[in-house]
């Protein structure tokens, strides 16, 4: 049973991850927290089912162009609502709660399009699982955690060999310091918003083919992330990930220890004690994103 318990934290805090790295670099140069982030997990798999079942194209094909839908809505809200807000100097209160808005409108959407009901994507037959040390895990879940370990190393990469990557950095360091080097710092965060948006689609895609989709399932995986980007730190990828393997185990041990109607009491409390105990840099906005 332990064993099981580990691997599904393992399972969850993949995911997690994939939200909370584009979070957390979004948090880092945009400078405030993208609720809405949680939306576009949630639409992911419902352009999957569109275009799959409405258009008749492969599995594959229907997820690479889900997760460029997610990309260009996440772009879109950038460009659209932030980028002007910005510009007319709109607070971080006022950028939250213009992304709680977004949020809320965008769920609404889906259930109006989709209904509220939970749906399966349908395109893979229920399975028993692989065997691995007395626990089950699914072609699914071995996914996810593929899928987030080569986006943990090519991410890692692509901040610290690429030009993108550098800049980024120095954005997240400092954007007017960043401007004044001659840094068009609204493409670079137009450009973190793709990439992070890309990764919640593919995410929220993945949990679909897994355990079905709700128009409401990004909430969750969002305060997830944002669990995770607190205790691990928004300056560090590494930090984000060991922020989601907490979160993770945190989770799936709560629920197995005290009961599943706890698992949420236990995992803020962690997060309590974290702020509480943990180090500085956890609650400080200066940080240094030059690590990996």
């Amino acid at each position: 049973m332990a064993v099981q318990v580990i691997l599904n934290g393992l399972i969850a805090a993949s995911l997690t991850f994939l939200v909370a790295s584009g979070f957390a670099l979004i948090l880092r140069t945009a400078g405030f927290l993208h609720f809405s982030h949680g939306a576009v997990f949630a639409l992911g798999p419902y352009v999957t089912v569109v275009i799959a079942a409405g258009a008749g194209a492969p599995l594959v094909l229907a997820v690479a162009c889900a997760v460029a839908v997610c990309a260009l809505v996440g772009c879109s809200m950038e460009f659209g609502v932030y980028r002007p807000l910005r510009r007319k100097g709109a607070t971080s209160l006022v950028m939250v709660l213009a992304s709680f808005g977004l949020y809320i409108a965008l769920e609404n959407l889906i259930g109006l399009t989709f209904g509220v009901n939970v749906r399966t994507l349908g395109f893979t037959d229920m399975e028993p699982g692989i065997k691995l040390l007395g626990a089950r895990i699914t072609e699914m879940q071995l996914l996810s955690l593929g899928v987030a370990a080569v986006y943990g190393v090519g991410a890692a990469v692509l901040l610290h060999a690429t030009r993108i990557g550098k800049v980024v950095r120095a954005v997240g360091i400092s954007g007017i310091l960043a401007e004044v080097c001659g840094v068009k710092t609204d493409r670079v965060i137009l450009t973190v918003f793709a990439l992070g948006s890309a990764m919640a689609g593919l995410g929220g895609i993945i949990s679909a083919l897994d355990v079905g989709m709700t128009p409401g399932m990004g909430l969750k995986v969002v305060m997830l992330g944002l669990v995770a980007t607190v205790v691990g730190g928004a300056n560090r990828l590494s930090g984000v990930a060991l922020g989601s393997l907490l979160v993770g185990m945190t989770d799936h041990m709560g629920a197995w220890l005290v009961g599943s109607q706890w698992r949420d009491a236990v995992l803020f409390t962690f997060l309590l004690g974290v702020l509480l105990l943990g180090p500085r840099q956890a609650m400080t906005r200066r940080t240094d994103v030059a690590g990996v």
